[in-house]
């Protein structure tokens, strides 16, 4: 993993390609700090994606649509990881994911570190 480049404002949202025959990207990133988020953009009006965080670092995930509103937000309690979770969204062809620190449990999981977001076209 390199320094983190991933911007943390929606307006300029890293694009994510979903290229080749299973039209999958793999990213592997960094939370520098409780106070950095990195923000995706994929175009496309569905997606199956998954989190996991690396060593304790706990994630959210905020989903927006075309129109940069918020339309789900995920948050597994008991994981630092979240599962492959399906959106679609019925505006436009764009949809937006925030990945930011979750914080539940201050100073028994860490605010920062590594996580692997894997995205897929549906």
């Amino acid at each position: 993993v390199n320094a983190d480049v991933v911007p943390n404002i929606l307006s300029t949202a890293k694009q994510l390609k979903l290229n080749g025959h299973e039209k999958q990207v793999t990213v592997d990133e960094l939370i520098n700090n409780q106070a950095d988020a990195d923000y995706y953009s994929i175009h496309s009006k569905g997606i199956k994606f998954s989190v996991t965080g690396h060593g304790n670092c706990d994630l959210k995930v905020i989903v927006y649509n075309n129109d940069e509103i918020v339309i789900a937000e995920f948050n597994d309690q008991q994981s630092i990881s979240i599962s492959e979770k399906t959106v679609k969204s019925s505006k436009g062809n764009r949809i937006y994911l925030k990945v930011e620190a979750n914080n539940l449990l201050p100073g028994q999981i860490q605010s920062a570190g590594q996580y692997t977001l894997v995205v897929k076209k549906i």
